[in-house]
């Protein structure tokens, strides 16, 4: 083998080497990129929910003893108010 024929072999290998190196830092990103695509939320617009809060508030609604319990269980909420002193 002469000095010239070595030089360009282990060039080849250094050169294949990188190759292989950015094939598998390209299906690394790739991979996370495809992963952040399909994971990542899709958000519509916010609906306007004005009307109905209206509505409710002015239904004058009084809730049953479970869903008295089911407030207290789930959320702590103040239910134990008379309506009329909420504002």
């Amino acid at each position: 083998m002469t000095v010239e024929f070595q030089i360009q072999y282990m060039r080849q290998k250094a050169l294949d080497k990188n190759q292989q190196e950015l094939e598998v830092s390209n299906n690394i990103t790739r991979t996370s990129n495809e992963f952040i695509d399909s994971s990542s939320t899709k958000f519509g617009s916010v609906p306007d929910m004005r009307d109905a809060y209206k509505a409710v508030k002015s239904s004058n609604h009084i809730p049953t003893q479970g869903e008295i319990h089911l407030r207290r269980f789930t959320s702590g909420s103040f239910v134990d108010t008379n309506p009329s002193k909420i504002k």
